[in-house]
C-alpha cells in the first residue's frame, strides 16, 4: 500500500467534522495553481451570467443541510480571505 493510500484510508476513518476541518486546512493552502483558479474565477464573475442560490435550487430541487452549508461559507470566507490578502 502506498503512502497515499494509506493517508486516504487514515481520513474515511476520521469523523465527519474531522474530515471537514482538515478540507478547511487543506483549502488554506495556497498554490499558484490554486491562486489562478481563484482569479479565473473573480474574472468569471465578473464577466458572465450568474443566477443566485436560491434559483440555483430550484431549478436542481436539491436542500442543503445546514452543515453544508456552514462548510460552504467556511470556504468562501478562506477564499476571500485569500484574495482580499493578496490584492493587498
Amino acid at each position: 500500500m502506498t503512502k497515499l493510500a494509506e493517508i486516504q484510508a487514515a481520513l474515511q476513518q476520521l469523523p465527519k467534522p474531522d474530515r471537514d476541518e482538515l478540507r478547511l486546512w487543506l483549502l488554506d493552502e495556497e498554490t499558484p495553481e490554486m491562486l489562478a483558479a481563484i482569479d479565473q474565477g473573480v474574472r468569471s464573475l465578473e464577466t458572465e451570467p450568474t443566477i443566485s442560490a436560491e434559483e440555483m435550487r430550484r431549478r436542481f430541487k436539491f436542500e442543503l443541510t445546514p452543515e453544508d452549508i456552514a462548510l460552504d461559507n467556511a470556504i468562501s470566507a478562506a477564499a476571500a480571505r485569500s484574495l482580499a490578502a493578496r490584492r493587498k
